[in-house]
């Protein structure tokens, strides 16, 4: 997410890993709980992976606020 940063919100919302088995196990158990999607393609040898607004928000410490861009309906 970019975090943490001066304006405390997010400003990217993607993670590659390598396309090794294993390497990114962490990210798989957070799409297997709705927290994370996976790409569905492969690119350059690698994999990605974006949160879901339910995971972005548990990874906000206090003062932090998602940038609207990436979760439109995440912030009141």
């Amino acid at each position: 997410l970019g975090l943490p940063n001066r304006t405390k919100r997010s400003y990217r919302n993607r993670f590659r890993a390598s396309y090794v088995p294993g390497d990114y196990d962490h990210w798989d158990k957070m799409v297997d709980a709705g927290l994370a999607i996976k790409s569905t393609a492969i690119y350059e040898g690698s994999v990605a992976f974006w949160l879901t607004e339910k995971g972005a928000k548990l990874a906000l410490e206090t003062g932090e606020s998602l940038c609207p861009e990436d979760f439109p309906n995440a912030n009141p």
